[in-house]
């Protein structure tokens, strides 16, 4: 599914594109980046339909991968603030760092 997001994000972005060059647009891909939100928006809500639409396929539904087992509700639930807390420092240090290779400043 991965790889379909990122086809259908570019797909996406072209599309804004070729709407941005309909109207005349000189250079409709570099303005189409400030639509980039709504171009992911799009395909986020394509890739949506199109889990659906496979699960419903197979016979399964959207609300079957969402469900939890409440027995290990409060479990589950520390293992993942103790990984937001430990992956959140990890994440953040190299950023300035990394802004001043990628950007220069």
């Amino acid at each position: 599914m991965l790889g379909s997001r990122l086809v259908l994000f570019l797909a996406m972005q072209g599309l804004f594109a070729l709407v941005l060059r309909a109207k005349g647009t000189p250079d409709a891909w570099s303005e189409s980046s400030r639509w980039w939100i709504h171009a992911v928006l799009g395909a986020n809500l394509v890739s949506i339909a199109l889990l659906v639409w496979l699960l419903r396929r197979e016979g399964g539904r959207l609300a079957d991968l969402l469900r939890f087992d409440r027995r290990t509700f409060w479990k589950d639930l520390g293992w993942s603030v103790g990984g937001f807390l430990l992956a959140g420092p990890i994440g953040s240090l190299p950023m300035s760092s990394l802004g001043t290779v990628l950007l220069g400043s």
